[in-house]
């Protein structure tokens, strides 16, 4: 039918009322109007539709064959309006969190057990936003964001969550194809470097004490994320994070090259505009994200 031939939604809403009860007064107790004024709006519903709708008896009204099937299928599709109508205000109540965190963190910390915070907290609704580039903190859909760095963002607010510590990683089968016994081995193998901090295998050559350390085979990545999965294919060594490669570790798809962590300077932070106050709900999933990163 065409929505402009569709029957008032009130006139509809009062015969499935008044077809559930097969009963006008009880429909006009529960609509709170008369049972005259459901009798005449039952009318002008019929009139419309061409059809009766009730067989009007001695003692009351009882349902035709035709209002009995067209009352089941209104009842449907009041139950189906009713059910969009409950996810709509559900989601409109819910405190709405919007955190950008770097990848490698994201998979590695929070989603395995973001289920866990989501049931704690089900008023919050929170979004996740994974991303290498530090966000725009103050674009007013991002509540904060975590990143990992020395905490030098001069145009935003940072709080230090944890240090982290070095570690160089490799693939089982690049180290099964490439066995290393000494750091002194590392100038001559192919290493991973990010485009803005190569200084990491020069830092790693002076903890080791080697000198003269050259990079004579670098395979370059400009982000972090991709310089891990090109560890775990296989192609090289990579100076990494171990807070934020503690899960790869733990399931062997990276190891550690040497049994030596270097404590950092650098580490990860909670990073907001200097305008904007956090809120119950961001300190809440704040609070959550420090008790996961204390178990790394």
């Amino acid at each position: 039918m065409p929505r402009k031939n569709r029957p008032p939604i009130h006139l509809l809403e009062v015969f499935e009322t008044a077809a559930r009860h097969e009963s006008f007064k009880k429909a006009g107790l529960e609509l709170n109007i008369t049972a005259s004024a459901i009798s005449h709006q039952i009318k002008s519903l019929e009139q419309i539709l061409g059809f009766a709708l009730f067989n009007r008896i001695t003692r009351g009204v009882k349902l035709t064959k035709e209002g009995r099937d067209y009352a089941y299928s209104l009842t449907r599709a009041f139950q189906v309006i009713d059910q969009a109508s409950n996810v709509v205000l559900d989601k409109a109540k819910k405190i709405k969190v919007k955190v950008s965190i770097m990848p490698s963190l994201a998979s590695n910390l929070v989603y395995p057990k973001l289920a866990d915070f989501k049931n704690a907290h089900p008023e919050i609704d929170l979004e996740i936003d994974s991303c290498e580039e530090l966000a725009d903190c103050n674009d007013s859909s991002i509540d904060f964001a975590v990143r990992y760095g020395y905490g030098d963002w001069d145009q935003y607010r940072s709080q230090l969550l944890r240090r982290c510590h070095g570690v160089i990683l490799a693939s089982p089968d690049f180290l099964d194809r490439n066995p290393v016994n000494s750091p002194n081995q590392l100038e001559d193998l192919p290493l991973i470097c990010l485009s803005h901090i190569e200084s990491a295998w020069y830092s790693w050559a002076k903890h080791f004490k080697i000198e003269n350390f050259q990079i004579k085979h670098p395979l370059n990545y400009h982000s972090y994320g991709t310089a891990i999965q090109a560890a775990l294919q296989d192609i090289g060594l990579v100076s990494a994070i171990y807070e934020l490669e503690k899960s790869l570790i733990s399931k062997d798809k990276l190891v550690q090259v040497f049994d030596v962590k270097a404590q950092l300077k650098s580490g990860i932070y909670i990073v907001k505009s200097p305008h904007r106050k956090l809120t119950d709900a961001s300190q809440q999933f704040i609070n959550w994200l420090i008790q996961q990163i204390d178990t790394l």
